[in-house]
């Protein structure tokens, strides 16, 4: 749910300030965050489901 909705909401963001004019530096600064946790909830996501898959985390694999 909240994957749909960050996903939805950036792209959204951006065509307001392009349809509207430049971004404020807050606006920037938010979507910039808005970015980096998605990133971050997708990176721990990945990771959680392949440690699932392989039956250990990346940590412990000596290969």
């Amino acid at each position: 749910m909240l994957e749909a909705i960050i996903a939805t909401g950036v792209p959204v963001l951006i065509g307001l300030g392009v349809g509207i004019g430049r971004l404020t530096i807050t606006a920037q600064q938010r979507i910039v965050r808005i970015r980096q946790e998605r990133h971050r909830w997708l990176l721990h996501t990945w990771q959680r489901d392949l440690e699932a898959n392989e039956g250990c985390c990346i940590r412990c694999r000596t290969n």
